[in-house]
């Protein structure tokens, strides 16, 4: 019978033992409920952090994408002044040659026009004398 009793005795939960599990099961459940609440909180600060990083990668190649096209535009716009500087180097240049020959192309009809001035004079004075000595004789 002592043996018995003391069976029922410690099968028999005391109000302390009671309140304690019940405690342990309002807090296993506290626990479950702010595990998950931690894992809602973790699952939106991981879809937070993938939006954050969408966000880094949008920007990312937006900065990729402005700077590529800054290059470009730099590259044409130095590409375009190099050419017009070059077109107004070549055309200066053959300003002055077309000048030059139109110079030298005047300074020797000068020269053929006092050359054949002077020979028609040549010739006439040839023809006088020519002509004086004839009459003369």
């Amino acid at each position: 019978m002592g043996y018995t009793a003391f069976r029922l005795i410690e099968r028999r939960p005391s109000k302390r033992s009671r309140s304690s599990r019940s405690s342990s099961c309002s807090s296993s459940s506290s626990s479950s409920s702010s595990s998950s609440s931690s894992s809602s909180s973790s699952s939106s600060s991981s879809s937070s952090s993938n939006g954050v990083l969408r966000v880094v990668e949008i920007v990312g190649k937006a900065a990729t994408t402005v700077v590529t096209v800054v290059v470009v535009v730099v590259v044409v716009v130095v590409v375009v002044v190099v050419v017009v500087v070059v077109v107004v180097v070549v055309v200066v240049i053959l300003v002055v040659v077309v000048l030059v020959v139109v110079v030298a192309v005047i300074i020797i009809i000068i020269i053929v026009v006092v050359v054949l001035v002077v020979a028609v004079i040549i010739i006439i004075v040839v023809v006088v004398v020519v002509i004086v000595v004839i009459i003369v004789k």
